[in-house]
């Protein structure tokens, strides 16, 4: 069952990214700028989220098998 907040959790960075695709196509030097943070702070959540996933996925893994330090 996804609630409002998993969905909007997973399709955040999407739509800022989108929202900064759309913005660098505009001429204003205000909407550029704009736009290339938007698409900064996309890549860094897109990132932050595959690299904990990575872990947790890396954890659980090993508890599985019992080899936990």
């Amino acid at each position: 069952m996804n609630s409002v907040e998993t969905v909007w959790y997973e399709l955040y960075p999407y739509l800022c990214g989108a929202i900064g695709i759309f913005a660098l196509s505009s001429a204003n030097g205000l909407a550029t700028a704009f736009g290339i943070l938007l698409l900064a702070a996309c890549g860094l959540i897109v990132h932050w989220r595959l690299s904990y996933r990575r872990s947790s996925r890396r954890y659980y893994a090993r508890a599985r098998t019992g080899r936990l330090r």
